[in-house]
């Protein structure tokens, strides 16, 4: 993604490529760990066939086979669909320059912009890296506050997510928990149960309204995101 005459955004953007490279890594350790536990499922299905079909005829025996190959052939292929768009490189591109459009900058904001982030990431007090662990299998992400915008690029959903920090004169912290019904399927068996999700979510406040917010499933990110916020910010409301 190659942007000519603007030095900095470039530098910006290969940044947002590199974070981008961890995350498609991380997809693609996600997609054979789930592998492996289709083929381990598998593997327990024939060892239950086989141990079934003892003195069976062994036609029966070599179609329980074709069927459980079937079965996790399905499976892979399905799972390998749906996380398809992830693993390429381009998509992540087309989200950075989707974001900065977003943004309806000029060719000097967006250059502004570009320097701001570049020499906020090099100051630990305005830029955090981060691994999302509570359900993103440890996605790698990052948060920038420079000083006229708020940065928070990776995680699945990778973003980037940008905000203008220019009118924001505190901070609100609240949590959103929903209760949401999950199915999980072993072997034969449907077992329906309740799962608690959690959302964290940053409230940019200025002028006594919102100004933009992030949300964070993972608490002990949006704390490390807390942590630079309220070095700017005069108020933060803990959860």
């Amino acid at each position: 993604m190659q942007v000519e005459g603007f030095s900095e955004y470039q530098s910006w953007v290969e940044a947002g490529m590199e974070c981008a490279k961890g995350v498609r890594r991380r997809k693609w350790l996600l997609f054979w760990k789930c592998t492996g536990i289709f083929l381990a499922i598998s593997v327990a299905i024939l060892l239950i066939c086989f141990v079934a079909g003892m003195g069976s005829d062994e036609d029966v025996l070599a179609m329980a086979v074709a069927g459980v190959a079937m079965l996790f052939l399905f499976m892979t292929l399905i799972l390998f669909l749906c996380m398809l768009p992830g693993f390429f490189k381009g998509r992540y591109a087309r989200k950075i320059k989707r974001a900065i459009k977003r943004q309806g900058f000029s060719d000097a904001r967006r250059e502004q912009f570009a320097r701001e982030q570049m020499a906020a990431r090099r100051d630990p007090a305005q830029s955090v890296s981060l691994v999302i662990t509570q359900g993103q299998d440890r996605m790698p992400a990052r948060f920038t506050l420079s000083e006229h915008f708020a940065c928070f690029t990776g995680g699945s959903g990778f973003g980037p997510y940008i905000l203008k920090v220019d009118d924001t004169e505190a901070i609100r912290v609240s949590t959103n928990t929903m209760t949401l019904p999950a199915i999980t399927r072993v072997f034969c068996l449907v077992i329906n149960r309740n799962q608690s999700v959690t959302t964290h979510i940053i409230h940019f406040v200025g002028h006594g309204r919102e100004q933009g917010h992030l949300m964070f499933g993972d608490p002990a990110v949006c704390e490390k995101v807390l942590d630079i916020l309220r070095r700017r910010f005069p108020e933060v409301t803990g959860r």
